[in-house]
């Protein structure tokens, strides 16, 4: 990436000069795709997004960070980081509003378990994280 301090100005989609354009609430469409690279001399990991429809678009990119950073913090290798950071992002934007309720551990666990194939045909709407019932004690939302 060219250096600002050097004359040189990021370019590309997603940067401040090619912002992505906003996903207008209601489309139904794949966000963006991630790729991680767990260190040096390691593969990069590429996971695509699910395809998911759009309620509201605020919040996605923080819930995709807190998924990441919560899958981290279970051990988990990078590709099933990736899925659940993808996983916490749509849950965020497929509810109204910049706060969802994200999935239960187990319903997680067994998304991010499909094969690739399945995970590709994956279609999140409105709604599929509703199983407050099933969540564990640490995943409850206090007052």
């Amino acid at each position: 990436m060219p250096d600002p301090e050097k004359g040189g100005a990021p370019s590309g989609p997603g940067c401040a000069t090619h912002p992505r354009p906003a996903p207008t609430p209601g489309d139904s469409q794949t966000h963006s795709a991630e790729a991680a690279s767990p260190g040096p001399a390691q593969p990069t990991v590429f996971v695509p997004a699910p395809h998911v429809h759009i309620a509201a678009a605020t919040g996605a990119g923080d819930a995709f960070a807190a998924g990441f950073l919560s899958a981290t913090l279970h051990g988990l290798p990078v590709r099933d980081r990736l899925r659940h950071a993808h996983l916490w992002a749509a849950a965020t934007l497929t509810a109204p509003g910049d706060l969802a309720p994200p999935p239960s551990r187990d319903h997680a666990d067994r998304l991010v378990a499909l094969d690739d194939a399945a995970w590709e045909k994956l279609r999140l709407g409105p709604g599929w994280t509703q199983a407050a019932e099933e969540r564990a004690d640490e995943e409850v939302r206090t007052p």
